[in-house]
């Protein structure tokens, strides 16, 4: 309509359109369209993982109850994880990089209370000694 050709595509991992821009080319190979996730996507994806493991029976129910009580609070996590990483002054492979380690550990933190991995930028506390059973279903 304008004329106006787009470099980068803010959207949904899930979409049907961004899985086929890349086979499209709507600008020809000299022009390729960067999707760019956006962070409510990713909580919403987020979370919507997390609750299915709520529902998963094999996992004990304290965990899943701890899941469920601490969704809010694993969601703000990653939105503080976002923003550091965005402010750090290094390439964007390693921002992309503390990014999924932040978010892989965000259950460690939350539900096992497990700090060992923890980023000094997010956390300071020492980490506590785990029983057995929560060191097997630790997500690292």
């Amino acid at each position: 309509m304008h004329g106006i050709k787009f470099s980068k595509l803010i959207g949904d991992g899930d979409s049907r359109v961004t899985k086929r821009l890349p086979e499209i080319l709507p600008y020809g190979q000299a022009i390729r369209v960067e999707k760019i996730e956006c962070r409510n996507y990713l909580l919403r994806n987020y979370s919507q993982k997390m609750m299915s493991l709520t529902k998963r029976t094999e996992f004990p129910i304290e965990i899943r109850k701890k899941i469920v009580n601490n969704i809010i609070r694993m969601r703000t996590d990653i939105t503080c994880a976002i923003k550091f990483r965005k402010a750090e002054d290094k390439h964007l492979h390693q921002k992309i990089a503390g990014l999924r380690f932040d978010i892989a550990n965000a259950p460690n933190h939350r539900i096992f209370d497990y700090h060992e991995n923890c980023s000094t930028y997010f956390c300071d506390k020492k980490s506590i000694q785990l029983n057995d059973q929560i060191k097997k279903l630790a997500i690292s």
